[in-house]
């Protein structure tokens, strides 16, 4: 199966190539994620928790939103570091496809203001909406979505293995009380 677990094979370069070889198939400026490609992602990041690459260090700079969405095809399945303000979160059960299990969708807003939807395939750590938070994480692709308000928007989506608390709500630099329009899904 194209789909299935990455490979047990201790050569890292191997799986990946699997990896890749799905993002081939995958479509940008769509609502969907349901990929052969993002599911074979969950599981990679699952399996690599902990693992350096996906630390997140003092210099690592965030990419610029606008960045992946101008240009999604150089930085598909490399791992980019995201940061803004968590907007929305939830949980939610994947039990059609094996190995995956529960994975939790957070909605950031970049400081482009550009919503990224970051993917943890694990449980992820105590986050507030309103917290400046950071990820890093492999790129799939540029997802659209719709607000509760109906505005439609285009955004990156990122799989990573977990969600840092940069700052808490109380200690962001603008309040979310100064957002109306309605953008947030």
């Amino acid at each position: 199966m194209a789909w299935g677990p990455p490979t047990t094979q201790t050569d890292g370069a191997s799986d990946m190539a699997d990896g890749l070889r799905l993002l081939d198939a995958v479509h940008d400026h769509v609502t969907s994620f349901d990929d052969p490609a993002f599911y074979w992602f969950c599981r990679y990041v699952r399996g690599r928790v902990g693992s350096p690459e996906y630390a997140g260090g003092e210099l690592d700079a965030p990419v610029d939103g606008r960045v992946l969405i101008e240009r999604p095809g150089e930085h598909r399945g490399c791992v980019v570091m995201v940061e803004g303000t968590l907007r929305a979160i939830r949980s939610y059960e994947v039990s059609n496809r094996p190995g995956v299990e529960t994975l939790q969708q957070a909605e950031v807003e970049l400081t482009d203001g550009s919503i990224c939807t970051v993917v943890v395939p694990v449980e992820a750590s105590a986050v507030s909406i309103g917290n400046r938070v950071r990820a890093k994480g492999v790129f799939i692709k540029i997802r659209r979505y719709a607000t509760k308000s109906g505005v439609q928007g285009d955004g990156p989506l990122v799989v990573a293995p977990s969600l840092s608390v940069m700052t808490t709500r109380s200690e962001a630099s603008s309040p979310i009380s100064r957002l109306t329009d309605g953008r947030w899904i």
